[in-house]
């Protein structure tokens, strides 16, 4: 009887917390940990990494239509046609919502990139892990309160710590994966009269867009991409090296031309 009225507490908190559209959000974000891990120890084939893919993507929508939701429903967002570019431009999470779904759309039609997922990972990591601390464990009973207040603590100190350095990593996968789509978008183009590649193109041309986006009104992700160009040409390996510094500048170029040509 006195292990049932511990546990007690936390099924309450738990039943009301069901109740409230933030759940949902938390879940979401832990069903894309779950799923990006079982990408990541590539234990099930291919057809079930492509599964899990989709799984990733269809989650991470729900989790940000869920906010949408929350701003449409508090009449902090209204979406009419004449607003919808400069929401656009201003609103992340619309950003996030509307790559989301494309790639999941265009997934059933060969566009599957993996590397997409990396920085997405990282951000539902901390969401997951600031929703447990803030929402769930104070009202775990089983844990005794000197050991909740404990890992409170650390997992505050662990946010606080390495949120930026976190951030900067999720920035780097963002920034290696719009440069290679870049290439490959070029290739694409190129190869469309002789394969199949459409939805190939249209899937690495939304990510530039978004990318694009991103880069408009992020000004730490700006910050983060003159830091990373800057950190290459100045690398003792490149300055040593005229044939590569070539290529460097070449890629580069090519990246940033197709950034620019990107309309937003």
């Amino acid at each position: 009887m006195a292990r049932q009225r511990s546990v007690a507490p936390f099924l309450t908190v738990l039943q009301s917390r069901i109740r409230q559209p933030q759940f949902f959000w938390f879940l979401g974000h832990f069903m894309v940990l779950y799923h990006g891990l079982k990408i990541h120890l590539r234990l099930f084939g291919v057809k079930n990494t492509q599964y899990h893919y989709r799984c990733c993507l269809a989650y991470l929508t729900v989790t940000y239509g869920i906010v949408l939701y929350q701003f449409v429903k508090s009449g902090q967002l209204d979406f009419q046609f004449a607003t919808i570019r400069r929401r656009l431009l201003e609103l992340d999470t619309l950003q996030y919502f509307v790559l989301l779904t494309s790639l999941y759309i265009l997934s059933y039609g060969g566009f599957i990139d993996l590397n997409i997922l990396n920085s997405l990972h990282i951000y539902s990591f901390f969401h997951c892990l600031n929703y447990f601390k803030e929402n769930l464990l104070p009202f775990i009973s089983l844990i005794p309160v000197q050991t909740r207040t404990t890992l409170n603590q650390s997992i505050t100190f662990f946010i606080e710590s390495s949120n930026r350095l976190c951030l900067r990593i999720a920035h780097d996968f963002e920034m290696s994966c719009v440069f290679m789509l870049s290439v490959r978008a070029i290739f694409y183009a190129l190869s469309a009269p002789l394969y199949p590649t459409k939805c190939r193109l249209i899937g690495a041309l939304i990510y530039i867009w978004f990318f694009k986006l991103r880069y408009i009104q992020n000004e730490q992700l700006r910050k983060d991409v003159d830091d990373k160009i800057a950190m290459v040409e100045k690398a003792p390996f490149m300055i040593q090296n005229p044939q590569l510094q070539h290529l460097w500048f070449s890629v580069k170029n090519t990246y940033l031309y197709v950034l620019k040509a990107m309309p937003v």
